[in-house]
């Protein structure tokens, strides 16, 4: 599934998975470089497995179709491109906290 990100005042997306145990995992993504997100389930007899969101610069449909979208983003010999992003699990204490800043970057204002 693709996602499309919010960012707050400072450039940041942020995702949470709030646990029974009342911790969290966490991720958060600069969107001006990783303009694109994924979330990817598998639920199978093998795999029980889930990525919250995956931060990415384009989406994950392949090369030719990428590029059609002009999604691709090529650097030059010797060009150098940074990717920041936090991820982790947030303890019980700090969740609030971060749900106040998610909820603020969906309901500015």
């Amino acid at each position: 599934m693709v996602l499309s990100c919010k960012s707050d005042e400072t450039g940041w997306a942020r995702s949470m998975m709030l646990h029974p145990d009342g911790c969290a995992s966490y991720i958060g993504h600069r969107t001006d470089t990783l303009d694109h997100a994924i979330r990817w389930i598998s639920r199978t007899p093998d795999q029980d497995c889930l990525g919250l969101l995956l931060p990415a610069t384009a989406e994950p449909d392949g090369y030719h179709a990428e590029k059609a979208k002009g999604n691709l983003k090529c650097l030059a010999a010797g060009q150098t491109m940074r990717f920041e992003l936090e991820a982790g699990l947030l303890e019980s204490e700090k969740v609030e906290g971060m749900r106040a800043k998610i909820a603020g970057i969906l309901s500015p204002g």
